[in-house]
């Protein structure tokens, strides 16, 4: 169970944010109902929108979760999450935009950067 309690608690994390909720929120609306002219999404195609933005918000979820343990540099967040690191600097630039992340300081030439909050 240890070794998986990093993973659950980004997936728990995930599941709180605004973004998650608010995806899952609006499906019967927007497959059953229809957007404010009347369209509605084919519930497939939601569906396939819904499960990629709750891969980001995990993915975002693991990022901040690893940096709100101790400053690192995308590489070393990379390392421990299990992603490559180009898509993890995509993320922190993300999260750093949200102010959920901050620049921590300098190894050298490393950059760290750390949770906010």
């Amino acid at each position: 169970m240890e070794e998986h309690r990093f993973k659950l608690d980004a997936l728990i994390h995930t599941f709180k944010s605004e973004q998650a909720r608010w995806v899952l929120g609006i499906e019967r609306l927007l497959t059953e109902e229809g957007n404010v002219y009347g369209e509605t999404l084919d519930p497939d195609e939601y569906r396939r929108f819904l499960f990629n933005k709750l891969v980001d918000e995990y993915e975002k979820s693991l990022v901040y979760l690893s940096l709100k343990e101790s400053p690192k540099s995308v590489r070393d967040v990379a390392e421990k999450v299990g992603m490559k690191v180009p898509h993890v600097a995509e993320l922190v630039v993300d999260l750093q935009t949200k102010g959920k992340v901050t620049l921590s300081g300098h190894d050298g030439v490393i950059t760290k950067f750390a949770a906010v909050g």
